[in-house]
């Protein structure tokens, strides 16, 4: 008998509807904002969702959505301090939402699925992101990023096929995740940063003496400056669209394997007079360039042809890193790693190229 009650108990239960929120408000606009009080001492909460995730028949956001910093129930005001998991999930018909101030924290799959979704504006504070808060929001193409922020993973944003351009504040000092966005064309920096430059789109350090990463989408020819003197590793790899790059003379800090996936390029200009180490092979430094294809054309100056003809090596092996041109903290692991070089991998002599000078357009 008590497990006839029993089921009939939870068969009830289960018919009844699922609410996840503790109250809701409307906005100016009519659409109805629905919160779970996260601290009631604080009177902190998280924007959530109405009723059960999984009812179809629950109510969504359309069109631009601006939320406010505070909100009022029963007397009390609220701080909107987090947006919760899956809090926007599904809402195919939001193109905008512009976050308040105060808000700490964007929660997992919080706007999921919004295949609408174009503008996101952060607030001024910095905000932590969880995983997959964007996830499938191909059609994102315009970010701001808070004044304040000191760092962020650029690959919370890496489903959108529309971002093409992204804009780094006066405060950022710490940038990741760049090489995920498979649209960007360009990074912008403030003028005001102290941190990071912005030269024709590319990031570099301030002083622009390394050239830190190449957005993926950038195209056509790259004209490194010549007060750079190195390029970070990886910061080229991802850029299949590159077909020319001119390297600075006082550069002195490049990977072998750089230029391994950029099937597009078709000339290497060295300004140079003598070719840098960019390689170990059997314990000594070595110049060795890794390229996607045999008809890339290394280019420098007819009066360096014989020391970079001669010192160039395309005999196949095991190379590795040099430790000076990797991420520090990364350094022993990577530069003990060996790469297989074939014979189809390493440019050869034949392709190098000289010409009279190779003047700079920076």
């Amino acid at each position: 008998m008590k497990r006839h009650l029993a089921f009939i108990l939870l068969t009830t239960l289960s018919a009844l509807p699922l609410v996840a929120h503790d109250f809701e408000v409307k906005t100016n606009s009519g659409q109805a904002l629905f919160f779970n009080i996260t601290d009631s001492a604080k009177n902190e909460v998280a924007l959530t969702y109405d009723g059960s995730i999984a009812n179809t028949q629950r109510r969504y956001f359309a069109g631009s959505l601006e939320l406010p910093a505070q909100v009022r129930h029963n007397g009390t005001v609220y701080q909107i301090t987090a947006i919760g998991t899956k809090a926007f999930s599904g809402d195919t018909l939001l193109t905008s939402v512009e976050l308040p101030l105060g808000l700490k924290e964007i929660g997992e799959f919080a706007f999921e699925g919004c295949t609408s979704l174009k503008r996101v504006i952060f607030p001024g504070n910095e905000v932590k992101i969880e995983t997959g808060a964007f996830f499938r929001c191909e059609a994102l193409s315009q970010v701001t990023l808070g004044s304040d922020w000191n760092n962020v993973n650029l690959k919370v944003f890496r489903w959108s096929k529309q971002l093409k351009t992204i804009t780094i504040p006066a405060k950022m000092k710490h940038i990741t995740g760049m090489p995920f966005l498979a649209s960007l064309e360009r990074i912008n920096v403030d003028e005001n940063n102290a941190t990071f430059a912005s030269v024709d789109g590319v990031l570099y350090n301030r002083d622009t003496t390394q050239l830190l990463s190449c957005p993926r989408a950038f195209s056509g020819e790259l004209i490194v400056p010549d007060s750079t003197r190195s390029i970070r590793w990886q910061a080229l790899a991802k850029s299949r669209r590159l077909t020319a790059i001119t390297l600075p003379a006082g550069l002195q800090s490049l990977s072998f394997r750089e230029f391994a996936q950029l099937d597009s390029l078709q000339t290497i200009t060295m300004k140079a007079d003598q070719p840098i180490p960019t390689a170990v092979g059997n314990g000594q430094p070595v110049f060795l360039l890794q390229v996607a294809n045999q008809s890339v054309s290394l280019v420098v100056n007819k009066k360096a042809l014989k020391n970079f003809t001669t010192a160039l090596v395309s005999t196949p092996g095991n190379y590795t890193e040099i430790k000076a041109n990797l991420p520090q903290g990364e350094n022993e692991e990577l530069a003990e790693l060996p790469y297989n070089i074939d014979e189809q991998a390493a440019l050869k002599a034949s392709r190098v190229v000289g010409i009279k000078e190779t003047k700079s357009k920076k």
